[in-house]
């Protein structure tokens, strides 16, 4: 393994005769394993992408705070009182659990 990284720093830091001969059998395999996807391929890759990408804009929401605070607050708001600042929905909106 030492010696194909040495090899492969050498060749591809300097380009001679030597160098493309002994890089030669690795090209032809590289050309014969890799081909250029088709037009399907491609459109297929995009809409993935696409999805993928809705996906992970619509986050969900994973809090622990009560869904009945939010109506606690409004009233309490309504009677003239503040809220304490550990019922606000701004605060510990992402909760750990040891479980």
């Amino acid at each position: 393994a030492g010696i194909a990284y040495e090899f492969n720093r050498y060749a591809g830091a300097h380009d001679n005769a030597v160098t493309r001969v002994l890089r030669a059998p690795g090209m032809a395999m590289q050309r014969f394993t890799t081909v250029e996807p088709e037009d399907d391929m491609i459109e297929v890759a995009i809409i993935a992408l696409t999805e993928a990408l809705k996906i992970e804009n619509d986050v969900p929401d994973y809090s622990a705070k009560d869904t009945n605070s939010s109506d606690n607050q409004s009233e309490a708001e309504t009677e003239g009182n503040q809220p304490d600042s550990e019922d606000t929905p701004e605060e510990n909106i992402y909760v750990t659990s040891d479980k």
